[in-house]
């Protein structure tokens, strides 16, 4: 195919070039082949092209898709091979049977399936995404699903048959289904945690209930379900009285009932009991709206203990951290000597240091606003993406020199974003934070607007609080952060750290190695990321009990005494796929049916039914493709060599005549 004016140009192109040449002798066989020479170079440079058409025969493609999960490989798999052997016996090679497995992932060798989950949307998904469309999927499966989306979701060309293997029907089984606890709760108080109950087929049975903390019994519940099947909610009472991380178990037993199931009879959480609240100062000389906003953001947060003081000297001597608003110069220099982590509001220059290069003009208007640009890469606390941007920050326009990797938010000046710092930190000898100005009440009362909440700005201020208040860990050279919700086998989880020195000032570009090792003495090294002093690992453990985490630095630190860190975690070893044991066929058959496929149970009668569709449908039969493509460029060197041999014959002719 080529422009339209291609064909007019060249046309006229050759006869203009021909009539200069041989002018009233165009009659010529030499003026036609200066024509027709002339007429093809100049078409070839449109680059001409057309369509072409290719048939050619391919096998139909039969995809089996077999269920390797822990609740289905037992049967998934001895039956598959039947399967094979009966398609191999009816079809031969007039078929190309594919083989996957599925777990967690679709995979071409059962090791890389993670059979620790089920995922059949992965299944879907995959054959719709395939470049060369199946004639027929075969899915050998139990239909349990306990992770990822609907597999009915991803609409598929292909027709799918379904073989349900597994026992669908509902056997007297007690589980506990959930379990919801606070995180943490301080030291001395109870805390409360609830527990759901899910009981099938026990109608009228004693069913017992028991609550373990550190694997101590704490308390008992019986249960007596009215229906066959019935979930009911527990409440427990905790004691928060050892510090750290406690182990909660909650346990279901029927009694005079034999379970098919016993692995999903427990299960288990963690929350950490804290030993004391934070003492958080609000310094401040005068009244201001921002006081109430920062004072509201932090009510309610059951870590924190607020006092307010018009006095430095008034504040206790186990303040956590301070929060200045708009102090005068001695107060500022009191509290810079006494080393607490503080959080300062104020617009004088001065107190802002830092290398403070120009203050550049007041802010009469009052109509400064913070940009919503945020710095993804700063560690401290995430605003995510703001909703709408802040306005109307009452303060100057300063410029002041600060690493951009210490700004959470800039300053914004007639709807012009400046670059220039509205918030930072500065960790150098001590956590401090410093905002630009105030107004940030109208933050607060414009988010409330919008959305009848202000967790944006509460949450903000809430981190960076948390952060300065942690500054009193001193001593530690490492702050673990791991997931406190139960690790289970087969699920990836993820862990952080931060190394601190002597000043409890965090280490940034640590050379660290890290290997987690099992219950059973097997080690596994981890990959870890760094950013600003966070280090992250991910980890996806494959056996249940206790694991423990290695880091080692490599290099020496200054301030870090140690060189080797260690810290412990437990793995679940009720894996999600022997919690849940009844078979799921309905699902398989909505899939089925969905795809104008068919569902039938994984024995001899469901292979002969699979057999006579693909038979009755003719799924089995060669397939003819027919393959366009744009042809042209494997022809070029020939209309070369053409145009070429033109031009020469032409010449030839020429110097035979003599009028060369």
């Amino acid at each position: 195919m080529v422009n339209w004016y291609a064909w007019p140009v060249a046309l006229g192109g050759a006869v203009a070039v021909t009539f200069l040449v041989y002018g009233n002798h165009w009659k010529s066989i030499k003026a036609l082949l200066r024509f027709l020479g002339t007429f093809l170079l100049l078409f070839l440079l449109f680059s001409p092209s057309w369509n072409a058409e290719k048939s050619f025969q391919r096998k139909p493609i039969i995809s089996l898709f077999i269920d390797a999960s822990e609740s289905a490989r037992k049967e998934s798999i001895p039956f598959s091979k039947d399967l094979k052997r009966e398609l191999t016996e009816k079809f031969g090679d007039d078929i190309q049977l594919n083989e996957f497995f599925f777990g967690s992932e679709v995979a071409g060798d059962i090791n890389d399936s993670i059979g620790f989950s089920t995922r059949l949307d992965k299944v879907t998904e995959f054959i719709k995404h395939e470049a060369v469309q199946p004639e027929a999927c075969i899915l050998i499966s139990d239909g349990i699903a306990n992770r990822g989306g609907s597999p009915l979701s991803n609409q598929v060309k292909s027709p799918i048959f379904s073989l349900g293997i597994g026992d669908p029907k509902m056997h007297p089984d007690a589980l506990v289904s959930s379990i919801s606890v606070n995180e943490s709760v301080f030291k001395g108080n109870d805390f409360e945690v609830e527990a759901a109950i899910q009981m099938e087929l026990l109608k009228g049975k004693k069913v017992v209930v028991d609550f373990f903390q550190k694997g101590k019994l704490q308390e008992t519940i019986s249960l007596i379900p009215q229906r066959d099947l019935d979930v009911q909610r527990v409440v427990f009472r905790g004691k928060g009285e050892v510090e750290g991380l406690n182990d909660l178990l909650v346990k279901v037993r029927p009694i005079n009932t034999s379970e098919k199931n016993i692995y999903n009879n427990l299960q288990k959480t963690l929350i950490e009991v804290i030993s004391q609240k934070k003492k958080i100062a609000l310094l401040y000389h005068t009244v201001h709206p921002d006081l109430g906003a920062l004072r509201k953001a932090l009510i309610g947060v059951e870590q924190f203990e607020l006092i307010e003081s018009k006095s430095f000297s008034e504040l206790p001597q186990n303040t956590h951290a301070v929060i200045a608003f708009n102090i005068k110069n001695d107060a500022f220099n009191e509290l810079k000597k006494s080393g607490l982590p503080f959080w300062l509001f104020s617009d004088a220059t001065s107190q802002l240091s830092l290398e403070t290069s120009i203050s550049n003009r007041a802010n009469p208007a009052k109509n400064q606003a913070v940009t919503p640009e945020v710095n993804n890469d700063f560690e401290l606390f995430s605003l995510d993406a703001l909703p709408f941007s802040f306005k109307s920050v009452d303060c100057p326009l300063l410029k002041l020199n600060i690493p951009r990797e210490k700004i959470q938010i800039f300053q914004q000046w007639n709807r012009v974003n400046t670059n220039l710092p509205l918030c930072f930190a500065d960790d150098s000898e001590g956590r401090k934070l410093y905002f630009v100005g105030f107004g940030i009440w109208k933050w607060r009362i414009q988010e409330l607007k919008q959305t009848n909440e202000s967790k944006w700005f509460d949450q903000w201020v809430r981190s960076n609080v948390e952060w300065l208040s942690n500054q009193n860990l001193k001593g530690k050279n490492i702050e673990w952060s791991l997931n406190k919700r139960n690790w289970i086998v087969g699920l990836q989880g993820k862990f952080k750290f931060s190394l601190y020195d002597g000043a409890s000032k965090k280490v940034e570009n640590a050379n660290l190695s890290c290997t987690i090792t099992d219950e059973d003495g097997r080690s596994q090294s981890i990959g870890l990321t760094s950013n600003l002093g966070v280090s992250t690992g991910v980890f996806r453990p494959s056996i249940g009990g206790r694991h423990t985490i290695k880091v080692q630095l490599k290099t020496p630190i200054p301030g870090v005494t140690q060189r080797e860190f260690t810290q412990f975690f437990d793995v679940d070893t009720v894996s999600l796929e022997l919690q849940t044991m009844k078979a799921n066929h309905d699902l398989l058959n909505d899939l089925s049916h969905q795809s104008e496929g068919g569902f039938y149970l994984a024995n001899n009668k469901g292979i002969d039914s699979i057999m006579a569709q693909l038979t009755k449908r003719e799924l089995y039969k060669p397939r003819i493709e027919i393959l366009q493509s744009r042809v042209f460029a494997t022809d070029e060197v020939l209309l070369l060599c053409l145009i070429v041999l033109l031009f020469g014959v032409e010449w030839f002719l020429r110097k035979w005549e003599g009028k060369i």
